[in-house]
């Protein structure tokens, strides 16, 4: 049989006005985890690129077309997304 594999990006991976749903993390450690709870951050959010903070590498996110967010580049190379 063949096997559908969905294409996976990091988060800091996306240019601005580009989206997608989250559909895992890179990092598994309970710190990092409660960081996105808290942000509301979830498995099958969507997500959208707002803007690129060159000076850190830091994302500014549209989450579930709600509220915007700022993410550091550390938290967008651990969160992966498909289109």
């Amino acid at each position: 049989g063949e096997m559908n594999t969905k294409q996976q990006r990091l988060l800091a991976e996306l240019e601005v006005n580009s989206s997608g749903t989250v559909v895992g993390v890179n990092d598994s450690q309970p710190l990092f985890l409660q960081y996105l709870d808290k942000m509301g951050i979830f498995l099958g959010a969507k997500i959208k690129v707002i803007d690129k903070i060159p000076y850190d590498n830091s994302l500014e996110i549209n989450l579930e077309n709600k509220k915007n967010l700022v993410v550091s580049g550390e938290v967008a190379r651990n969160i992966f997304l498909s289109a």
